[in-house]
């Protein structure tokens, strides 16, 4: 009787350590997803403030831009490299999504494709900008260069010795 018991204990042990390990794997992987989801929150703020310089031809504030989207972007593929193993072993452990997850996994793909839409905008209205930049450049008539102060007096290049 006692060999019976400790099989249903060990049994029952065994479902709790799951159960605590499918708990913990949804923890973590909802983590993830807010984690990533506040990441591309954050850079759809650095666009449109990235697009306010580029109207406003500010070249110093565009770099300041670009280079904070740069770690964002380094942020968001880190967090993508935890949370599709996450992802994989979630899908393995819950076959039914649960709706908490699924709404997340909607709100990330919502933001992704906003700030694919954002970005794309920023590129188009920096190379308008560009354009225009080029043209003014080559609108522009460079003065042909200043006569010396000298040039108009006729002086003699050689003196001559024999008097």
């Amino acid at each position: 009787m006692s060999d019976t018991n400790h099989a249903v204990n060990s049994v029952l042990e065994m479902d709790e350590d799951e159960i605590r390990q499918r708990v913990n794997l949804l923890k973590r992987f909802r983590s993830m997803l807010e984690v990533q989801r506040d990441r591309f929150r954050d850079y759809l703020n650095v666009l449109e403030v990235q697009e306010q310089a580029i109207v406003e031809g500010d070249a110093r504030a565009i770099e300041a831009q670009a280079g904070m989207e740069q770690q964002i972007v380094r942020e968001i593929l880190s967090v993508q490299k935890v949370i599709k193993p996450l992802e994989g072993m979630y899908g393995r452990m819950y076959p039914g999504k649960k709706p908490e997850i699924t709404r997340l996994q909607s709100s990330l793909q919502q933001l992704q494709s906003q700030v694919l839409e954002r970005n794309r905008m920023n590129r188009e209205l920096l190379a308008r900008q560009r354009d225009e930049l080029k043209e003014k450049i080559q609108s522009l008539r460079i003065p042909k260069g200043r006569k010396s102060v000298y040039a108009g007096n006729q002086t003699p290049s050689m003196v001559d010795l024999s008097a």
